[in-house]
């Protein structure tokens, strides 16, 4: 078996939670048609997509939304990225004051999303 099967069978047996929130603008690209693909097949997997709309974040005053990873809601994985948006680096923290913005961003995200199938269906995906 590959590593990444492994990582998804510890994940299943585990019963690890796993959810990705993905920010997109209209018109839908067909790199993102490609990732719902992807993404799709994750889902099967245990993976809980969500989606929501890069106006719907501005409406609720979210205008500068980064990539985070959070653990159990106490660590985060932050990346940063070049202006061309190559990863730098990751910062792994547990630091309360730095997880507290990503914990009130994962709320409102979570609250404002739509789960993938839900997406796929209304997009005709």
């Amino acid at each position: 078996m590959d590593e990444q099967g492994s990582i998804w069978n510890d994940v299943i047996t585990k019963k690890i939670s796993f959810l990705r929130v993905r920010v997109f603008q209209r018109p839908l690209s067909e790199y993102l048609r490609f990732e719902v693909e992807a993404y799709k097949i994750q889902a099967k997997k245990c993976e809980d997509f969500r989606i929501v709309s890069f106006d719907k974040l501005q409406e609720v005053g979210i205008t500068d939304a980064h990539d985070f990873m959070l653990f159990d809601s106490k660590k985060a994985l932050i990346p940063e990225f070049s202006k061309d948006n190559v990863l730098i680096r990751a910062v792994l923290s547990d630091d309360h004051k730095i997880l507290q913005p990503f914990l009130q961003q994962r709320e409102i995200l979570l609250r404002i999303s739509i789960p993938l199938q839900e997406f796929v269906r209304s997009e005709g995906i």
